[in-house]
């Protein structure tokens, strides 16, 4: 802050938190200070984009063929739309109701806490 005569500095006390949802379908929740100061970066959220544009372009035959088998039925449309340390975020439209889509989630068996292979 600038004020009259000089330079002015404030420190800020984090009481809480407000962690918005990242689109249409996630909605915002509070975070308390232990759950926000705790709070680790995700290993994936560097090369999220990245992967899921690869697999939606270069792997999309190959997405739709292991949504099908993976969950046993027939899809029309399947697109990776999430990825963080925990798993993937798929959005599917059924064969049977192309029109309407819903999301999904596959869970890795456990935490990815780096960008390895």
């Amino acid at each position: 802050c600038i004020a009259a005569g000089g330079l002015g500095f404030y420190k800020l006390f984090v009481e809480k938190c407000f962690l918005q949802g990242v689109n249409e379908e996630t909605t915002g929740q509070w975070l308390s200070l232990d759950d926000y100061s705790s709070a680790t970066v995700d290993a994936l959220a560097p090369v999220a984009k990245d992967v899921l544009n690869s697999i939606n372009t270069n792997m999309r035959a190959d997405l739709h063929r292991f949504c099908e088998v993976y969950y046993g039925e027939s899809f029309a449309k399947c697109s990776a739309v999430g990825l963080d340390e925990l798993g993937f975020q798929l959005k599917l439209s059924t064969a049977a109701d192309p029109k309407n889509s819903e999301r999904r989630r596959i869970s890795f068996a456990s935490p990815q806490r780096s960008q390895g292979r």
